[in-house]
């Protein structure tokens, strides 16, 4: 499960090596718990040989559920355990699957996409896949970092002005709109939940209730997609807010609410021609003020490096 959530959030190479006969990450080798209690309690491998032969109903694969239809009620109902490997298998399938064109991924109920999406609609987990998944990630690292991807540099400037090709022209595309409104309708959601880091409500200087410790890299990366949507074609660094003006003052903790919640309001066809789209600033200094009272010491690269770039593209434009 680790290898794959760190695969999808990096958009890297599996650890796991891949075979040919295995297109995407072998999920189906993972049982569910739920029945697997009794298998546990087996003293010996001889009584658990016998039991699995009496029930062929204990610890069925993953492999042959992920076709099945499942409803979020039936999710709701799974432990927290069962529902992350079911989780992790359909982000394992969207992954495998190479579809980057969003109209097409939701297109069909049995994608991986649609299942994510209708399955798990309150998971800030989930929703970060599908953004992540639609967006040229690494080009997004690489224009908003200054050529750095992750901790590497790109290699020369040709590279380096083929991300910012390929940002221009997925930022017009319903691919764009589609991770936005991924993670927006999802922010929007969530109140005050304590499964997620609330980021309307944290009082400046405070700390984020993180759930997980890569948290802070969806919330990074859902900040760079939003500044990536709102930004113009070759603009490098701005960020907007008022009426397509460069913000000159610190941008309010309101105005990143506001922005996410007209946004989360609004179908992805509808967000390419938002007038507002562009007003993305208070969303930047939004998650820099959520990641930097836990940026300490520079003890992660990749969290200093974040809160770093939040910084430079929150500040006001000269």
């Amino acid at each position: 499960m680790l290898d794959v959530h760190t695969s999808a959030y990096f958009k890297e190479p599996p650890i796991l090596a891949l075979g040919p006969d295995h297109p995407s990450l072998p999920m189906n080798q993972v049982p569910f718990s739920t029945n697997t209690n009794p298998l546990w309690e087996c003293p010996d491998w001889e009584s658990w040989s016998r039991l699995v032969a009496s029930d062929p109903s204990l610890g069925i694969p993953l492999g042959r559920t992920l076709a099945d239809e499942f409803t979020p009620q039936d999710v709701a109902t799974m432990s927290g355990f069962d529902a992350t490997i079911l989780m992790t298998g359909y982000a394992s399938q969207l992954a495998g699957s190479g579809e980057m064109d969003a109209g097409e991924a939701f297109s069909s109920p049995s994608s991986p996409a649609f299942r994510l999406a209708k399955l798990f609609p309150a998971s800030g987990v989930a929703q970060a896949y599908l953004a992540i998944h639609f967006t040229p990630l690494h080009a997004l690292l690489s224009v908003s970092g200054n050529s750095w991807v992750l901790n590497r540099k790109v290699p020369g400037p040709n590279e380096f002005r083929e991300h910012k090709q390929t940002l221009d022209k997925w930022c017009q595309s319903e691919s764009a709109a589609v991770a936005v409104s991924a993670k927006t309708r999802r922010t929007s959601e969530a109140g005050s939940s304590s499964s997620d880091v609330d980021s309307s409500t944290l009082p400046r200087g405070s700390r984020a209730r993180w759930r997980d410790v890569s948290d802070y890299w969806g919330v990074y990366v859902c900040a760079l997609i939003c500044w990536a949507f709102g930004r113009e074609a070759g603009d490098q660094h701005r960020a907007y807010d008022g009426e397509g003006t460069a913000a000159h003052n610190e941008a309010s903790r309101s105005e990143a609410a506001r922005w996410i919640l007209e946004a989360a309001q609004r179908r992805p066809e509808q967000l390419l021609k938002w007038r507002k789209r562009r007003c993305v600033r208070g969303v930047v200094c939004l998650a820099r003020d959520i990641l930097s009272p836990d940026c300490l010491a520079n003890r992660s690269m990749l969290y200093s490096d974040a809160v770093s770039v939040l910084k430079r593209l929150g500040e006001p434009s000269a």
